[in-house]
């Protein structure tokens, strides 16, 4: 199926009870060139709208079933429309995403032959273009996203059901398991079809993730029925393992012994895995003391822990999908749960009150609940007139910039401009508030519902507008500006053509039109302000730069990083200092290079999903706390092979099982290699990481203590020999010297960017 939830709402419709669209909107499906699926629909012309010279003459809204380039992997869907001027033919994309936002500069291009465009410079037009777009599109998209509502509901109703029923059966577990478990994959089965129409599948694949892991630790619970059946399958296998030594008894050889040591070493392997279990319930408990800790702390201390402690609470759920040797109850799984809410809670309070009392420094150190605040604290800024909150509330993205349809005092918003404007008295002046908005790139050309005027016109024709003063406030990017009037003119002249428009308000709008053509030409004149090609932070963000965000946001990621800081900085006190920098050097992952690749891809169908890249990262993140592992567990063994080596001592048993298992981490080691360097035409390379050239020439270091082993092997074989000695720790010097060599010089020049394109990390 569709990663896109529009489209797999779509293309269900025939299956589904609440689909529809408007009457006089045809939809077809379609395959474009590359074979990627796709949705048209069909839009009717009104009016027969000019936007500068193009005219329009077709336009329809697009929604694919694969990204076909980067801004529609970004995207749910886009806008197109067909222009004509002189004779020659134009084509514009507007691209929204889930939240129905435009998230970029619409792209217009002349149509020179088929699927060959020239890209147009038409600044002047955006705010018309986007006009255009939204209002051709506003209808129709609405109508889609009241049957997505009704579908999600309807299958979300379905999942409650069944977790009504999954509490009732874990009132006894031991008895319903396997209806507990069969309903279980009832819900995980529900939760997919939610995820298919969700705007954000991420959370429910997390939910689907963490049912898994419930699903697989209730499999492997065993009750006392079910050990009564084991202990009597256990009673059979020996009375025919007693028959099987008879009959080997009475053969000659020594074939029941090592027959018998090998089922003997098997059983023994196997009583050692289950024996070495641990209790998880422990770890909640510990986790839990801390969180009770943390309720009674002030909140200039809470605000230097609580973050640390919600990761360790993730931390609970990631570890029980890497490791596997917890005993879990059902009252575990639901403890986790709770514990996790619980710090939710906790964090999400704590920067709540730091934000509503203007702490920002402190707000900034909880960056991982800003996107599980409420929608009612940019309510709270909103009706309190905090520019201080709003500017930060804007300036980290805890909400987006085009936030709309809000309601504050039982009074619906269409946004937060349409807000300022109509709570804006001589007493009470949302002046500031405006200001920090037209600062982080909000426009003022969109246009306000009741007069059907843009906001900056409505400045412009009321010089004592409360309001006013916001143009002379950022007047680089207002009156000052003249591509701010030519965008405003273009606007004023698509509403002026509208068939709604009355005569009176026709020629209020065309006397505005030619001031501002007066004024566009003093500017011209007199003040030589070039137009500016700085663009919106929010609008910068690119796929690449967006990914590279939400990678240093993840919470699993960053825990894993913590973990392996941690581990790092304890491992390297064991090690000679010509080591500390190679393994330092795998404590980083190296975001930019990520976005850099993935702003190469060129198939977009194929290019990974963020949840993709995500998993990606937590694996190589989980190999590189193996190899440290590996490494810290050498260091106890190397001191004794050293005395092995140096003195030509005949190994002993222990120093025989030493030496077996030096062999098996320099083998996993080489593993880990291949698993996280891959050559460069590798078919699903998707990003590069600069940590992980200090993996490049471990095969090479294996080598040498491959040869280590070798010389091991003799002296324990020939005792007395006259074979010459290999000192191990400078056999380990080279070999974590290699890594060292690989890392790459911070200052270095362009020529070992291009050494670093020889080899990428994995995708998968």
């Amino acid at each position: 199926m569709s990663k896109n939830a529009l489209f797999n709402l779509i293309n269900a419709r025939k299956s589904l009870e609440h689909f529809k669209v408007p009457d006089h909107v045809h939809l077809l499906k379609r395959t474009d060139r590359l074979g990627t699926d796709y949705f048209l629909f069909e839009l009717p012309l009104e009016d027969d709208p000019v936007i500068g010279e193009y005219r329009l003459t077709s336009h329809h809204l697009s929604v694919y079933a694969a990204p076909i380039s980067k801004l529609d992997y970004k995207s749910q869907y886009h806008y197109t429309a067909y222009f004509e001027k002189g004779g020659n033919q134009y084509r514009l994309h507007v691209y929204f995403d889930s939240r129905d936002y435009y998230f970029t500069y619409p792209a217009f291009a002349e149509i020179l032959a088929e699927n060959e465009f020239k890209p147009i410079n038409c600044r002047e037009h955006d705010a018309a273009f986007t006009l255009l777009a939204d209002t051709a599109t506003r209808e129709l998209i609405a109508t889609l996203r009241e049957s997505q509502a009704l579908v999600l509901k309807s299958l979300e109703t379905q999942y409650d059901e069944l977790e009504a029923r999954i509490l009732v059966l874990s009132q006894n577990i031991q008895l319903n398991k396997p209806a507990y478990l069969s309903t279980l994959q009832q819900q995980i089965e529900c939760l997919k079809q939610i995820a298919l129409y969700s705007n954000n599948p991420s959370l429910i694949d997390r939910k689907i993730n963490w049912l898994r892991i419930t699903e697989t630790n209730i499999e492997s619970m065993v009750f006392p029925n079910e050990r009564d059946e084991e202990a009597t399958s256990s009673e059979e296998d020996s009375k025919a393992e007693k028959i099987e030594r008879k009959s080997t008894k009475a053969k000659k050889g020594t074939g029941y012994q090592a027959t018998h040591f090998k089922s003997h070493a098997a059983k023994k392997s196997l009583t050692t895995e289950v024996g070495h279990k641990e209790c998880f319930s422990t770890l909640i408990q510990q986790l839990n003391s801390r969180a009770v800790q943390c309720q009674s702390v002030s909140d200039e201390i809470l605000v230097n822990q609580v973050e640390k402690l919600y990761l360790d609470a993730l931390g609970l759920e990631w570890v029980l999908e890497t490791k596997h040797h917890y005993e879990v109850t059902l009252k575990d799984l639901n403890d986790i749960s709770v514990l996790q809410n619980k710090i939710k809670r906790l964090g999400i309070g704590l920067l709540q009150r730091t934000l509503i009392r203007e702490h920002y420094e402190s707000a900034a150190k909880l960056t991982s609940f800003y996107k599980m605040l409420p929608e009612s604290i940019v309510l709270f800024s909103l009706q309190n007139y905090n520019d201080k909150l709003l500017d930060f509330l804007l300036k980290n993205q805890i909400f987006p910039h085009n936030f709309r349809n809000f309601t504050l005092g039982k009074v619906e918003y269409p946004s937060i401009v349409d807000y300022c404007f109509r709570n804006s008295t001589t007493e009470v002046r949302t002046l500031n508030c405006l200001d920090i908005l037209v600062k982080n790139g909000i426009s003022l050309l969109d246009v306000e519902s009741s007069s059907g005027l843009p906001f900056a016109a409505i400045l412009l024709l009321s010089p004592s507008h409360p309001l006013r003063e916001v143009l002379e406030h950022n007047a680089d990017l207002t009156i000052n500006n003249p591509l701010f009037y030519k965008q405003l003119n273009q606007v004023l002249r698509l509403i002026s053509a509208k068939s709604t428009c009355s005569s009176d308000r026709r020629v209020e709008i065309n006397t505005l039109i030619t001031s501002n053509l007066r004024k566009i030409e003093l500017l011209k004149n007199h003040i030589h302000v070039s137009e500016s090609e700085n663009v919106p932070h929010y609008l910068e963000e690119m796929l690449g730069e967006q990914m590279i965000k939400q990678l240093r946001d993840d919470p699993q990621i960053r825990y894993y990083q913590s973990s392996i800081e941690e581990r790092a900085t304890l491992l390297i006190r064991k090690l000679p200092r010509i080591h500390h920098k190679a393994i330092l050097g795998l404590t980083h992952v190296n975001f930019e290079l990520i976005g850099n690749s993935l702003n190469r891809i060129q198939n977009f169908a194929q290019a990974p999903s963020f949840d993709e890249i995500q998993r990606d990262v937590v694996k190589q993140q989980i190999l590189i706390l193996e190899l440290f592992d590996l490494r810290d567990e050498f260091v106890d063994k190397e001191a004794l092979l050293d005395g092995v080596i140096r003195h030509q001592r005949k190994p002993t048993r222990d120093q025989k099982k030493i030496i077996a298992r030096v062999k098996e981490i320099s083998k996993r080691i080489g593993e880990i290699q291949d698993l996280i360097v891959v050559p460069e035409n590798d078919s699903k390379q998707a990003m590069q990481d600069k940590s992980a050239n200090a993996l490049l020439d471990i095969a090479k270091a294996i080598k040498g203590v491959n040869q280590f082993f070798s010389v091991a092997a003799k002296a324990s074989s020939e005792s007395g020999s006259s074979s010459s000695t290999v000192d191990v720790s400078q056999t380990f010097i080279a070999f974590w010297g290699a890594i060292e060599s690989t890392r790459p010089d911070q200052s270095s020049s362009s020529s070992d960017d291009d050494n670093d394109q020889n080899n990428n990390c994995r995708i998968s």
